[in-house]
């Protein structure tokens, strides 16, 4: 049983931490005003806009356009010849449906939407103290998951741009609070199901978790991982993922989830350094010119970009499979593109000392104890496999990282005392003394 001071201790904490991030999110917020879009944040904005305005979810014409789309549309409706807008399928629909809940309040205001980033953060960290609390109670280890969860500087520099990331997290979350608790029942994992539904539909990462989940039923005991339960999930996550399958497969005539699929990403695979700068940026886009690709994210473009990468990759085989198991801890090690060198060995000591305490959480960590632990076990192993094929950005492990912290935290205190104990700077005098002595 926890004593009062205790969890007054914790949820002063959590208020703590909630009003730094809060601080470092209007930080962020300011230092990207007028860059609020960022990168491939059109192609959920301009969607958002055209449903607000009765156009459905969908690009117009002269904004953007892949032909490819355009005649599987045409060939399924003749009398769209001369149409201005064709349903949107580049990208998933999820953040576009959220723009344009907020767009249909306020209008087309991009800052809007990054304000509804920022609540979405803050209420992820709440998630983030609820899952901490289920497992530890309000030990030191629930401490020690809001001071990581507070000190990381990711939550407020993503959530102040227009991207899926922060929804994508948040939704994430939301379903490990319902899914991950020995109270479980079907209802409950038809929810569960749904919101992960939702989960893909923002970003597509986590369609195989269910399988996951089921096979981690070979070594933990707990419901979240029995079939009886697994099934249900699977079934509700289907619900909003087939529909959507189901309206591309109206609008286009094939079961399209997206139409970019896996050939630029597996293209870029094939060509990732281990640490990315924005010459190696330039290379790339230099190399998609004089291969002819007008645009990689058009849908035969990106069929092509996959043959490329396949051929590349039968070349030289092994050293592709090295490569990629190489770079797991790169993914979860963020050091920037267009960064300074300075910057770049900054943030190699922070997430590589993050990327520490995780390692030696996989140790003092006690999975089998209760079923949060063993849930965010699984979400690391799987955010840090799925991508294994693919050219992955650090960013693309943000929904894993609620769960890497309450890995983490237990393994906080053994490395004080194990860095209070003197025993690394006895070590580096010895090594001195032997070179002095050799």
């Amino acid at each position: 049983m926890s004593c009062p001071n205790e969890r007054s201790l914790c949820r002063k904490i959590l208020w703590v931490v909630l009003g730094l991030q809060g601080i470092v999110f209007a930080v962020a917020v300011y230092g990207h005003r007028g860059d609020w879009l960022y990168s491939d944040a059109v192609f959920y904005e301009r969607p958002a806009w055209n449903l607000v305005r009765g156009h459905g979810l969908s690009y117009a014409r002269d904004e953007w356009e892949d032909p490819d789309l355009t005649r599987l549309y045409q060939a399924r409706n003749p009398e769209a010849t001369s149409v201005r807008f064709v349903p949107a399928a580049t990208f998933p629909p999820g953040y576009s449906f959220f723009l344009a809940g907020v767009y249909g309040l306020v209008g087309r205001k991009p800052l809007f939407a990054v304000l509804a980033n920022g609540g979405l953060m803050l209420a992820t960290l709440v998630l983030i103290f609820l899952l901490a609390r289920r497992a530890y109670g309000y030990g030191k280890e629930l401490r020690g998951t809001l001071v990581l969860a507070g000190l990381y500087p990711m939550w407020a520099y993503w959530a102040s741009r227009v991207m899926s990331d922060m929804l994508h997290v948040f939704l994430l979350s939301l379903f490990a609070v319902i899914w991950f608790t020995d109270g479980l029942t079907i209802r409950k994992a038809l929810l569960a199901g749904f919101i992960l539904g939702l989960v893909v539909l923002v970003r597509p990462y986590a369609l195989l978790l269910p399988a996951f989940l089921g096979i981690a039923g070979r070594a933990f005991r707990f419901p979240a991982f029995r079939l009886r339960y697994v099934l249900p999930l699977t079934l509700g996550m289907c619900l909003p993922v087939g529909a959507w399958v189901a309206r591309n497969a109206l609008a286009f005539g094939k079961p399209i989830f997206v139409s970019m699929e896996m050939g630029y990403g597996l293209w870029v695979a094939t060509r990732e350094p281990w640490i990315h700068t924005s010459d190696w940026e330039r290379n790339l886009r230099l190399e998609l010119h004089a291969l002819g690709i007008q645009h990689a994210y058009w849908w035969r473009e990106n069929r092509r970009l996959r043959q490329i990468a396949f051929e590349r990759i039968r070349q030289r085989p092994m050293r592709y499979i090295f490569a990629s198991f190489a770079k797991i801890p790169r993914r979860w090690v963020h050091l920037g593109i267009h960064t300074p060198l300075w910057a770049k060995a900054a943030l190699g000591l922070y997430f590589g000392l993050g990327f520490v305490l995780l390692v030696m959480g996989f140790f003092f960590a006690r999975f089998r104890r209760h079923v949060v632990l063993a849930g965010s076990l699984v979400v690391v192993l799987y955010y840090s496999l799925v991508f294994l094929p693919l050219h992955v950005e650090a960013r693309y492990m943000l929904p894993a990282r609620p769960f890497a912290f309450l890995i983490s935290a237990p393994a906080i205190d053994p490395l004080l005392r194990f860095l209070s104990a003197g025993f690394p700077r006895r070590l580096w005098e010895k090594c001195v003394r032997r070179a002095l002595n050799a």
